[in-house]
């Protein structure tokens, strides 16, 4: 598509993507998440965090609930996304009002439901969207799913049978084959490329890879999903695949650093008991917490995450613990609670994060952006 915008060519929220600037989003993503606060007070005028307790009024976190099971949310998003756009200001307006429209109300259930093998669900349109994924390619990705086996393949498939094997209905929906076959073509795809970022190295499959692509195969079609994935691996978390993982690495730094300042109780209790992020966090910074059921709500974090910044996936992991805090200090060994992390609750999950953000220094949260993408940043971390 020609990225030149004149009076005669009319667009639509889902060709956003082609005048995006992939390299400039996650600076764009700080701004935007940075005024997070100030977007929508309603979420954290509902949750209130001490050293002692949470207090949340569990049914205002969203003001969806009223209408969520009702067609009316799924057309203000279909509406939304086919409205007509005449500029690059407009678009950019349109994918903000998206983002509002994400932190407002979230998708409605079944947004994830695909009408046929081959049309991507409400919600794998809208991921693609915030994701800038503009360019697919049916050719391209039958050229890489052709070749032989790559040097990762018997890795790629031990790991895609295990990949979600417990969730019933993702079972249904994504067969082992598509996950190998996309993280295969996936490795061909890159090979001899250099990742476009300040890092020079190569991409390759990294184990974990395969929990990061189940979502995207879930909510889109094959192809599309390849392209979806590529380009959040690519552009949005390029550290956290270095070979040595020195991106979630990082994360596990900053989680430590964070939760000291959020909550000295709970960090103290903690590395008394000689656990730090790297020994029961490091799963859940690396998989995006997909590593954690149930997908449905999975789904709904990652909503939040794409419209908002990736980088927040180390937020999010400490309200996890915010949340069972309480059950954490009362446990003489906590390894044993965060060993396995309770089941997701988005809602709540989303609702911590956005209360915890204000406590955390501004120096510091310029790390937490930046841990995903940038190597200076992660050699500070890591030194």
């Amino acid at each position: 598509m020609n990225n030149n915008i004149n009076n005669n060519y009319q667009l639509t929220l889902d060709e956003l993507a082609s005048f995006q600037s992939q390299k400039s989003f996650c600076k764009d993503n700080e701004n935007i998440t940075n005024n997070i606060n100030h977007a929508q007070p309603n979420i954290p005028q509902n949750v209130t965090i001490n050293n002692n307790n949470i207090m949340i009024a569990e049914g205002k976190l969203h003001s969806f609930t009223r209408f969520r099971y009702s067609n009316e949310l799924r057309k203000k998003y279909e509406d939304h996304l086919e409205k007509t756009n005449h500029s690059e200001k407009e678009l950019n307006v349109a994918l903000n009002k998206l983002r509002n429209m994400i932190y407002e109300y979230g998708l409605p259930d079944g947004s994830e439901i695909m009408m046929n093998s081959y049309t991507a669900s409400l919600r794998g349109k809208i991921w693609k969207i915030l994701l800038g994924v503009y360019r697919v390619s049916a050719s391209e990705y039958l050229k890489y799913v052709s070749k032989r086996k790559s040097k990762f393949y018997d890795k790629i498939k031990n790991d895609g049978f295990r990949t979600l094997r417990t969730d019933e209905k993702f079972k249904q929906k994504v067969t082992d084959n598509m996950i190998v076959r996309l993280l295969n073509a996936f490795v061909w795809s890159k090979e001899k490329e250099k990742i476009v970022s300040n890092v020079n190295c190569n991409f390759t499959y990294v184990q974990g890879m395969n929990v990061i692509a189940a979502p995207f195969l879930y909510v889109l079609p094959e192809m599309e999903a390849f392209y979806a994935f590529s380009t959040f691996i690519q552009y949005y978390c390029p550290l956290y695949v270095h070979s040595s993982l020195i991106g979630a690495h990082a994360g596990a730094k900053l989680l430590d650093i964070c939760l000291e300042i959020i909550d000295p109780e709970l960090y103290n209790h903690l590395t008394k008991n000689q656990l730090t992020a790297e020994i029961y966090a490091f799963s859940s910074i690396l998989s995006f917490s997909a590593c954690t059921p149930p997908l449905q709500e999975l789904l709904c974090l990652w909503d939040f995450l794409f419209a908002f910044g990736v980088h927040l996936n180390i937020i999010f992991v400490i309200s996890q613990m915010i949340i069972i805090r309480e059950e954490l200090l009362n446990e003489k060994n906590p390894y044993h609670k965060l060993r396995n992390f309770p089941n997701l609750n988005a809602k709540l999950i989303i609702a911590v994060t956005i209360s915890l953000i204000p406590k955390i220094p501004k120096e510091i949260y310029t790390k937490i952006v930046k841990h995903t993408h940038d190597y200076k940043t992660v050699e500070e971390l890591l030194k």
